[in-house]
């Protein structure tokens, strides 16, 4: 995730256009798949009170792929790798 800071940034830069103090949280659920493909990328009780950079953040969390899990990360032969990620924004 951090090698596609950029395209949080960028979602966050937007919000900020619109309203220059806006801070919080943007959390996260998403799982990797066996084959490192993303899924079900979902809002996990984000504070940030923009609608518009959630969504931004989610879908750009949508696009990444992620190398195959492997056993230190948790994963189970065939099964996917539950991920919860919390991002803090502020100006």
């Amino acid at each position: 995730m951090r090698q596609n800071y950029g395209r949080y940034r960028l979602c966050y830069e937007e919000g900020l256009e619109r309203k220059p103090t806006l801070r919080g949280t943007v959390e996260m659920r998403f799982a990797i798949e066996s084959d490192g493909s993303m899924s079900t990328v979902t809002n996990d009780g984000s504070t940030l009170p923009d609608a518009k950079v959630i969504d931004c953040m989610l879908g750009a969390t949508a696009g990444l792929s992620f190398p195959k899990p492997h056993a230190d990360w948790g994963a189970r032969p065939g099964e996917p790798v539950k991920v919860r990620a919390q991002m803090l924004l502020e100006p």
